[in-house]
C-alpha cells in the first residue's frame, strides 16, 4: 500500500457533528465515514474537521494537517470535505480576543453573534453586504484549487467531495448552476443578473433555487470563471450524484437519520442537519464500492 493514513479535514458534516461519540461535539465522531474507511483499509485515521467551518478555513485545517503529515513522516491521502460555497472565512484584526480562530473569522458564524461582540457582528453583515454568494462561490473555487495545488506540490495525494448540500452546480456543455438554499443574499445576485441582462430571469433567484447561466453569456460577463470550474473538477473527486449533489443531500434523499440543529431553526430548516450514523456507514461502503480508493 502506498499511502498510511487517512487524513479527513472538513466542516461539520466530516466531523460527525452530533453522533454520540462526540461528547456533545466536543471531538470529531467515531462514526465518521473516513474513520470507518481508514478502519477498512488498515490505516490510521485523523480527523482535522470543525464545526462551521468555511472552504477559507478548511484551507488553513489542511495546511495544519499537512505540517502534522510531514513531522510523523506518514505516507497519507487528503479527504477534502469541502461545506457550504456561500460560508466564507476571512483574517481581520478587529476578531482579536473575540472571535474564534483570531485572527480568522468564519463570517457567516458572526452573523449569528458566535463572538458575542456587537462589533464583529456589525462589520460581518457589512461584508456579506459587498461579497455576494457569486463572488464568495469564486472565492471558494479559488480556495479549493489552491488546497489541492498546495497539496500536490508536497507529494500528497488528495480526494474532493462536496460534504453540504449546497454545491448543486455543474459548469459543462455550456452550462452554469449555482444552488445555495441557505444564502440569505438571493436579491444580491439576481440584481446583477439584472443589471447585466441576462436571460434567466430575476424571479428564479427568489428562494435561492437556482441560478442558470448559458456558457456563452457567462463568458460575456466573466470569461475566466467556467474554466476555473473546469481545472477544479480536474481534480480527484468522490460525487454523490448528479448535478455535484452533496453527502448531505444524499443522505436526506436517502431518508438516513438527520440530526436537527435547533440552533438554526431545527425542523424548519433541513439545510442545516447533519447526516446520522447511518448515513455515514453507508457513505462508507458508497465510496468502498466506487473506483476512487483504487489509488491505493
Amino acid at each position: 500500500m502506498n499511502h498510511d493514513s487517512l487524513i479527513a479535514v472538513g466542516a461539520s458534516m466530516m466531523y460527525g457533528c452530533d453522533h454520540d461519540s462526540t461528547d456533545g461535539n466536543t471531538k470529531p465522531s467515531e462514526q465518521a465515514y473516513t474513520n470507518i474507511l481508514a478502519k477498512h483499509y488498515g490505516m490510521k485515521h485523523y480527523n482535522f474537521s470543525a464545526i462551521g467551518a468555511s472552504n477559507q478555513s478548511i484551507l488553513r485545517q489542511a495546511f495544519v494537517a499537512m505540517k502534522f503529515a510531514k513531522e510523523n513522516n506518514f505516507k497519507p491521502i487528503f479527504w477534502l470535505a469541502w461545506a457550504n460555497f456561500s460560508y466564507l472565512g476571512l483574517t481581520h484584526m478587529i476578531s482579536h480576543d473575540v472571535a474564534r480562530g483570531w485572527p480568522h473569522i468564519d463570517v457567516h458564524g458572526e452573523l449569528i453573534g458566535n463572538s458575542g461582540n456587537m462589533e464583529v457582528q456589525k462589520w460581518a453583515k457589512e461584508v456579506y453586504k459587498v461579497l455576494d454568494r457569486f463572488s464568495r462561490f469564486t472565492l471558494s473555487v479559488n480556495t479549493i484549487i489552491q488546497t489541492n495545488l498546495m497539496l500536490e506540490k508536497e507529494g500528497i495525494t488528495a480526494i474532493n467531495t462536496i460534504n453540504s448540500e449546497t454545491w448543486k452546480t455543474a459548469c459543462n456543455k455550456g452550462t452554469y448552476y449555482i444552488k445555495d438554499t441557505r444564502d440569505s443574499e438571493e436579491s444580491l445576485l439576481a440584481n446583477w443578473l439584472e443589471k447585466k441582462k441576462n436571460p434567466i430571469s430575476a424571479e428564479h433567484l427568489g428562494h435561492g433555487v437556482v441560478a442558470g447561466i448559458s456558457g456563452e453569456k457567462l463568458q460575456d460577463y466573466d470569461p475566466y470563471i467556467s474554466e476555473l470550474w473546469s481545472y477544479m473538477k480536474a481534480f480527484k473527486w468522490h460525487e454523490w450524484g448528479d448535478n455535484d449533489l452533496g453527502f448531505q443531500s444524499w443522505s436526506r434523499d436517502n431518508n438516513f437519520l438527520m440530526y436537527k440543529d435547533e440552533k438554526y431553526g431545527g425542523n424548519d430548516k433541513p439545510s442545516f442537519w447533519h447526516p446520522g450514523e447511518e448515513a455515514h456507514q453507508e457513505a462508507s461502503k458508497r465510496i468502498i464500492n466506487s473506483s476512487i480508493m483504487e489509488i491505493l
